[in-house]
């Protein structure tokens, strides 16, 4: 039998929830949905109805469903503020945040001295530890 200690889970979305964490929408961590949500219709070719109309429904529908995955977001996680929910939208799970990893760090380090014990961090790779490490230096 091995040694066994206490542990203490929270969730992404409490922690985002109590750090108040932001993303810039035009951050280069921020993925696809960030970067849907930037996209602007081109105004200036309005000479081409067909082509404004063409952006405008496919703006419309990109509304519509962000509207559904926000409604679904609040009922997944209904003790969350909205401003939470749209960080957690905006957060691309196929990059890796590193400035995200280091607020948690950070927070964690702040708000849980009279804790002991330790921050263990799961990454896929040694390349990906070593960029946590000079992220952190």
């Amino acid at each position: 039998p091995g040694f066994t200690f206490p542990v203490e889970v929270k969730y992404l979305e409490h922690i985002i929830e109590e750090m108040e964490y932001t993303i810039e929408q035009d951050a280069s961590r921020v993925g696809r949905k960030a970067d849907g949500r930037a996209r602007k219709i081109d105004l200036e070719d309005e000479s081409n109805p067909k082509y404004f109309a063409k952006h405008l429904e496919e703006e419309k529908k990109r509304q519509q469903e962000e509207l559904k995955e926000f409604e679904e977001m609040q009922q997944r996680f209904p003790d969350v503020t909205p401003e939470t929910i749209e960080v957690l939208q905006m957060i691309d799970e196929t990059i890796i945040d590193y400035d995200l990893i280091e607020e948690l760090i950070l927070h964690i380090m702040a708000n849980y001295k009279e804790k002991k014990g330790a921050i263990l961090v799961f990454l896929p790779g040694i390349q990906e530890i070593q960029n946590l490490l000079d992220q952190l230096d």
